[in-house]
């Protein structure tokens, strides 16, 4: 290194590191391609895509009235229609979700459908109501055609023509409604969003503790000892290390936060209070970098505590499953971990729909324990390069 000035030093330090992070071709691996199959893995295991219905239908022997009730689910929005051959077809792809409601239609006497509702729990209020309504106003009509039928002594389709007549004139009642209340934790979309913003956390502090084999190699390898005995200083050396740890695990809070929102459809609700959260975090991974690189003696002892501490830090402080199912005793001890401030924050603006004016208390602390942890991991470092 021939730079004389700290800036430059602190430069050269940072474009070492980001260099041979590219070059290991592994990192794509566990920087890339691992978080966002387990963010996909973990959106699989609650259900599809939140913005499409999958609706499967069995009708062997279509009607008029069954080809109604079909059309009037069809003209909804995000609405995909599957049709299946038996009943049994039809709930085995419920159950394993690749469907998420549909019914089978019977044909009866007189161009009547019994239609049997078919659903895993808790899905498909709204679809069924639509079902029912149509069927309902089917049978409706149906009665009131056969009434004018047997009254005016005229035919069945006379009759129709009539009532479709008599529906023109008459303006139709109005229904808007409005959903008061509800659990914003049980929309799917939300749980989707609260598992990535779980990985988000787990990723930044796990791969910023392995990331700390490149630290101590450097250290074994005796780069640093040579690069202290130019003209560089220890701060600068420091600065260098602190700020490609920093750089890199934001650089997996970026994968993970893009990824999950171009591919998987994650909606961060406050993209900025997530920033944010995730440079405390960030920060809070430096620190324990750059202390266990520095006082680790092998690579196997960094894989080791690194996996261990990351894991587990990460279980317990809600990223494998949310803080908010936690029992209380549980989740008061959860918050001895920087995972917790950073999940719980997560929770309220992805669940609750706060922003950075209420999530900023989580800020500092992953900030403060973040820089805490610099300090300490700065001056063991600076005592191994005198």
């Amino acid at each position: 290194m021939t730079s004389s000035t700290g800036v430059d030093a602190v430069v050269a330090i940072v474009q070492a590191n980001l260099i041979r992070l590219r070059n290991e071709r592994s990192n794509l691996f566990f920087l890339v391609i691992l978080p966002l199959m387990i963010v996909f893995a973990l959106g699989l295991a609650i259900g599809g895509d939140a913005s499409n219905n999958l609706v499967g239908v069995v009708d062997t022997a279509p009607t008029e009235a069954s080809q109604t009730v079909l059309d009037a689910v069809e003209d909804i929005d995000n609405v995909t229609v599957r049709r299946y051959e038996s009943a049994q077809e039809l709930r085995d792809e419920i159950v394993r979700r690749a469907v998420d409601v549909g019914w089978v239609a019977e044909p009866g006497d007189g161009g009547a459908v019994t239609l049997q509702w078919y659903a895993a729990a808790g899905e498909g209020f709204e679809l069924r109501e639509v079902v029912e309504n149509t069927a309902r106003k089917l049978n409706v009509d149906r009665q009131v055609v056969q009434l004018v039928v047997e009254d005016a002594a005229v035919d069945e389709a006379a009759a129709e023509t009539a009532l479709d007549q008599v529906a023109g004139v008459i303006e139709p009642t109005t229904l808007e409604r409005t959903t008061v209340g509800g659990d914003p934790e049980d929309d799917p979309a939300n749980i989707r969003a609260v598992l990535a913003a779980g990985q988000l956390a787990l990723f930044i502090f796990l791969t910023s503790l392995l990331g700390a084999s490149y630290l101590l190699a450097t250290r074994l390898l005796g780069v640093t000892r040579r690069t202290r005995a130019g003209p560089v200083s220890v701060p600068a050396i420091i600065a260098g290390e602190g700020l490609s740890r920093f750089l890199v695990a934001l650089l997996q809070a970026g994968i993970v936060f893009f990824g999950s929102w171009l591919l998987f459809g994650v909606d961060w609700k406050a993209p900025w209070a997530v920033l944010a959260l995730s440079m405390g975090m960030a920060l809070v991974g430096t620190g324990g970098a750059m202390l266990l690189g520095t006082l680790a003696r092998t690579d196997q002892q960094v894989s080791a505590i690194g996996l261990t501490l990351g894991l587990v830090l990460a279980a317990l402080g809600g990223s494998m499953q949310p803080l908010q199912f936690f029992p209380d005793a549980l989740r008061r001890i959860a918050f001895v971990t920087p995972h917790a401030w950073m999940n719980d924050a997560m929770w309220r603006i992805l669940v609750d729909g706060e922003g950075f004016a209420q999530i900023w208390p989580s800020v500092v602390v992953l900030s403060a324990v973040g820089v805490g942890l610099l300090v300490v991991a700065s001056v063991a470092m600076a005592r191994t390069l005198r």
